[in-house]
């Protein structure tokens, strides 16, 4: 690292020599400048900035910043097209932290119990019941609620859920010291569903006395314990086109992290690490955004908040979030080979967008949310896993095509959440093929009021149930539907296009629901596991489908493991001190590597050369030779795969994929 560190600094001062005079008229730039930026200082001649904001005010066209090791409490708003900021030693990379900087070893007064408190000022207003929570009649203009993080561990600090899972919620901030009791009253979901909800770590702030009280995760005296509160809003803001911003560490931003402005064009966000913020990145409308090799990680609001906790206040929240573009045409985003964990969703997703080889995991809504009007979405060769709701959700009211194949997706509240309110949204196709779900809840959920799925397809996926309380799994359910809006269920005439998929029901056997479908105030079609051709035959899906075990490579392991402990996914949950260390691209693919392991089927399933040729103009990333395409996410013979690992090229396109879909309706 020193002579790397040598060598850029003869880099440096060569360039900087580059810069000459010409009969007294203003320096010209001959070529690109290293600017390096040190908070310890030091240097000649102007060549080092101790702040990142005086580098980027002195940077030209062109120009690379390197960043030295440090931690850097300011916001840098980039102005300056085509430039780099990045790491000077990406092995030690700088953190650009927005959490208080005089807050840190402070002394704590014990009150009772376990709770104690310590003088605190937050820079801002503590919010209102109102401002927090749309529900209740509002919600905050600018979405920002004070944060605890303990030893990088976010605390609880609200008041949360809905009395009867309807409009009738609340939130707001706690504002009695008994709220920090974990086993204080509140509305929680059943333990089955959600056990962590209760675990120790909750934080009160008395905006009049200026105290803040905490009930430690660990239960102890919190001056063994290290804590930040974000209170710079965004860390990095661009509004100039072609910036890259490589191996740097964002954390404990109060909003978004990063913002990418409507002009900010063609801009790279690639091998950074988002550490403890609520917000991480928000793109506006900027054309050709690429976000690659990401690390976004915030410990603590999956296992202590729940759905309802969070929705409709302040606290909904996706790792990335992009803006709604009215322009079909032309935006396009790149997200590709991140890891994200631990928020109210993962991505919301708009505009063109492809999303392929995330390790998604520990969110509450959906992990990968599709907003109306979005033209072309593909999304493949993700890991999914461990969302409450949804791990995919589409609005009714799509711009066109959205392309799900070739994912793992496991101990997800459902795979497809879906619908609309309103009876005249164009309803564009959503295909949704050679996928494993495993160990998950229902196929599809549908809240709303309008059915829409009759423009979804489903084929050649693996559908393996074990998730919520015995004898109340079940893969379709459409309950209290209106037949006046347009439901019908024998036939399902508004149901999905769901043929050759595989069904089943974990070790307990054949006893649970399949499918139930009832009308408001009418009756109902129920069926059993055992009434599974009944089912086909009665209303239609899955004429072709088969119900058998998928016999998983590791289906022992699967068949034994509390559902709730399953600890396969273990880079989501690396201090992200030591991805840096093993380097992410080696550790995500590792990871994929070994799940995929464990989900894929072996020699003797059934779900072998099972599946039903697929239209050419459907994208693919495998390359099935002998025309028999298994079912599930991966072909048992990996020589059919084109790329199975992490740097895998993009999905292939199709004669037709980036058309109406319309010609894959029919059944293949």
């Amino acid at each position: 690292m020193e002579f790397l560190s040598s060598v850029l600094l003869v880099i440096s001062c060569l360039t900087l020599c580059t810069l000459t005079t010409n009969s007294g008229m203003d320096d010209v730039q001959s070529e690109p400048a290293v600017i390096i930026v040190d908070p310890r200082g030091g240097g000649d001649h102007g060549q080092f900035y101790r702040s990142i904001q005086e580098a980027v005010d002195q940077a030209r066209e062109g120009d690379t910043i390197l960043v030295k090791e440090g931690t850097y409490h300011e916001t840098v708003t980039i102005r300056r097209k085509n430039i780099t900021i990045a790491a000077f030693d990406p092995a030690r990379p700088p953190v650009i932290d927005g959490a208080d900087q005089t807050f840190g070893q402070t002394s704590w007064e014990h009150v009772q119990g376990k709770v104690y408190r310590t003088s605190y000022t937050w820079y801002k207003p503590q919010l209102t019941p109102h401002e927090f929570n749309q529900y209740g009649g509002g919600e905050s203009a600018d979405r920002l609620a004070m944060q605890v993080y303990e030893d990088g561990v976010l605390l609880r600090g609200y008041v949360g859920g809905f009395t009867d899972y309807g409009t009738s919620g609340y939130g707001a901030p706690y504002d009695d010291i008994s709220q920090l009791d974990p086993m204080s009253p509140m509305f929680h979901p059943y333990d089955w569903q959600k056990r962590e909800i209760r675990i120790p770590g909750r934080f009160m702030y008395d905006e009049l006395q200026s105290e803040l009280y905490v009930w430690s995760a660990a239960q102890d005296d919190p001056g063994h314990h290290v804590y930040s509160i974000p209170v710079l809003e965004n860390l990095v803001i661009l509004e100039a086109s072609a910036v890259r911003l490589r191996h740097l560490v964002f954390s404990h931003s109060a909003s978004y992290a990063v913002i990418v402005g409507d002009l900010a064009h063609d801009a790279q966000i690639e091998d950074c690490y988002f550490i403890n913020n609520m917000y991480p990145i928000y793109g506006k409308r900027a054309d050709n955004l690429n976000i690659v090799r990401n690390f976004f990680q915030q410990r603590g609001m999956w296992e202590r908040y729940w759905y309802y906790d969070c929705k409709g206040t302040v606290l909904w929240s996706h790792a990335i979030a992009l803006e709604h573009y009215p322009d079909l045409k032309m935006r396009h985003t790149e997200i590709q080979s991140n890891v994200i964990h631990g928020f109210y969703g993962a991505i919301l997703a708009n505009g063109r967008v492809t999303i392929y080889d995330n390790l998604l995991s520990h969110c509450m809504s959906t992990l990968i949310n599709i907003d109306r009007d979005c033209p072309k979405i593909r999304i493949y060769r993700n890991v999914c896993h461990h969302v409450d709701d949804s791990a995919i959700g589409i609005s009714g009211a799509l711009g066109g095509p959205v392309w799900i194949f070739r994912n793992l997706f496991y101990r997800c509240g459902s795979l497809n959440k879906a619908g609309a309110d309103t009876p005249n949204a164009h309803y564009a196709r959503c295909y949704l093929y050679h996928n494993t779900c495993a160990l998950t809840g229902l196929i599809s959920h549908h809240p709303y009021d309008y059915p829409v799925f009759g423009n979804h397809v489903y084929r050649n996926n693996i559908f393996h149930l074990r998730y919520l309380a015995p004898g109340s799994e079940l893969y379709w359910r459409y309950a209290q539907k209106d037949p006046l809006l347009g439901w019908a269920f024998v036939p399902f005439e508004s149901g999905p296009d769901a043929d050759y998929n595989l069904y089943w029901i974990g070790p307990n056997g054949p006893s649970r629901y399949i499918a139930y479908f009832s009308y408001a105030g009418g009756g109902a079609a129920e069926y059993l596991y055992d009434d599974f051709p009944r089912m086909q035959r009665e209303t239609g899906l899955d004429s072709h489908g088969l119900q058998d075990d998928p016999l998983f490579l590791a289906k022992q392991q699967l068949d034994r493991e509390e559902i709730d402990a399953m600890a396969y996914d273990t880079l989501s949950v690396m201090d992200y001190r030591d991805v840096i260390k093993g380097g992410l691209p080696n550790l995500h693919g590792a990871q994929r590597d070994r799940l995929s392991r464990m989900f894929t089927v072996a020699a003797t399933s059934a779900a072998v050369d099972r599946g039903t040729q697929l239209p050419p103009d459907w994208p693919d990333v495998v390359l099935v030779r002998d025309g028999k395409p298994d079912i599930g996410a991966w072909e048992l013979d990996l020589a059919n795969a084109l790329e199975g690992s992490a740097n895998a090229a993009p999905a292939r396109e199709g004669s037709g994929a980036g058309g109406s879909g319309e010609s894959g309706g029919a059944r293949p």
